[in-house]
């Protein structure tokens, strides 16, 4: 059996663990509005078909306030990652984007995942994917709504 890990990572309140349990169909990981609710890598294990994903919920990040143990946890599940999804919440400011930017060339595959989206209209989300210039680093980009389990656009 094939093992491959998938590290989910993005900012505080984004919707990784909100992803990590639709991923599941269960409950795995507390999901709170409060700043880094997950403050160690969380991993669940999923088998399908002849490899088991092995997920992990890294601490999200924020400006400001980034505790450095919480950092190196997060940095610790990229490094074990075969692939990196990053979510970001499409209704807020894109920060720390330039960080994530001169990361990219480091890791493995790559897909960027915007939450969130059922709140905004498609005007709104072309004027967001516009306002990000590296699109063309993500091996795949999704447009999700974790909290309701869709899928609303793939590119």
């Amino acid at each position: 059996m094939k093992t491959s890990f998938i590290a989910l990572s993005g900012p505080t309140n984004s919707g990784k663990s909100t992803l990590l349990n639709c991923f599941a169909n269960k409950k795995v990981s507390i999901v709170s509005k409060k700043i880094q609710t997950t403050n160690f890598n969380i991993e669940f294990s999923i088998n399908y078909k002849n490899t088991q994903m092995i997920f992990i919920d890294t601490p999200g990040f924020y400006k400001d306030h980034i505790n450095d143990n919480y950092l190196r946890e997060a940095l610790q599940g990229l490094e074990r990652a075969d692939i990196v999804i990053f979510i970001l919440d499409i209704n807020n400011k894109f920060r720390h984007l330039d960080k994530l930017k001169n990361n990219l060339n480091k890791l493995k595959k790559k897909i960027l995942v915007f939450n969130k989206i059922d709140k905004l209209n498609n005007d709104q989300i072309l004027s967001k994917m516009n306002s990000i210039d590296f699109l063309n680093s993500f091996d795949e980009i999704f447009y999700i709504s974790a909290l309701k389990k869709k899928i609303l656009i793939r590119f």
